[in-house]
């Protein structure tokens, strides 16, 4: 099994980080912990926002402008549906 970690917080040093890898200590054997360090790169959604700042990080068309992000995260999605289905069929 497979886990991804996502703290909430872009701190290094945040409580969020430090849960997240205490808890990832405790995991059983056999498990994969991935901490997801590029949270930083994902435009935020802020209603507070004007819209125009939050589109800076989309192409015309929708894309993110950052390819390296975007593919990392359909790999990332990839990867969880192929689990989910596989875990579905047994």
């Amino acid at each position: 099994m497979q886990v991804l970690g996502v703290a909430g917080s872009l701190r290094r040093d945040s409580h969020n980080r430090k849960l997240l890898r205490a808890a990832a200590a405790h995991l059983p054997p056999g498990v994969q912990f991935t901490e997801y360090d590029r949270l930083k790169l994902i435009p935020p959604f802020d209603r507070e926002l004007p819209l125009a700042a939050a589109h800076e990080a989309f192409n015309d068309d929708g894309t993110l402008k950052d390819h390296d992000l975007t593919l990392e995260l359909d790999a990332i999605l990839a990867e969880l549906l192929d689990t989910t289905r596989q875990r579905l069929a047994a």
